[in-house]
């Protein structure tokens, strides 16, 4: 690819104006120092379109999504008041250390949110509570 071709192909390509020029001056700039796969050949990889498989030889899972986890404690104390009856305070936590649980991942090639996370769970949540027990 040549320096005439880059403009042209990153305007084909739905870059706006600026974007198309900060570009360019970015791959032309690595080309003169001769930096190699950071050049013209990025407007090429930039040019690539996904390519549709046969169906067969697609793998089962499209997008290997995160692992999930999440941690959940409860803890609690029993005061007693009389012979038969007493305080509980609880304390419940679910996700306790906040771990990120990514929920669904964009799978379809034609969507504008392709290969980006939609969705993620919930957050750690506190629960306290105090019951008398009688």
């Amino acid at each position: 690819m040549r320096v005439e071709e880059v403009i042209p192909t990153l305007s084909a390509l739905g870059f706006d104006e600026a974007d198309t020029r900060t570009l360019a001056d970015h791959f032309i700039d690595c080309e003169a120092r001769g930096k190699r796969g950071h050049g013209f050949s990025r407007v090429e990889w930039l040019a690539t379109r996904p390519v549709e498989l046969d169906p067969s030889a697609r793998p089962e899972r499209l997008v290997a999504e995160p692992g999930f986890e999440r941690w959940d404690l409860s803890l609690f104390k029993n005061f007693k008041v009389w012979e038969k009856s007493a305080f509980q305070f609880r304390a419940e936590t679910t996700n306790t250390f906040n771990h990120t649980n990514y929920d669904s991942i964009t799978t379809s090639t034609t969507s504008s949110t392709y290969g980006r996370v939609v969705a993620v769970r919930a957050p750690r949540i506190l629960q306290v509570g105090l019951k008398f027990n009688f």
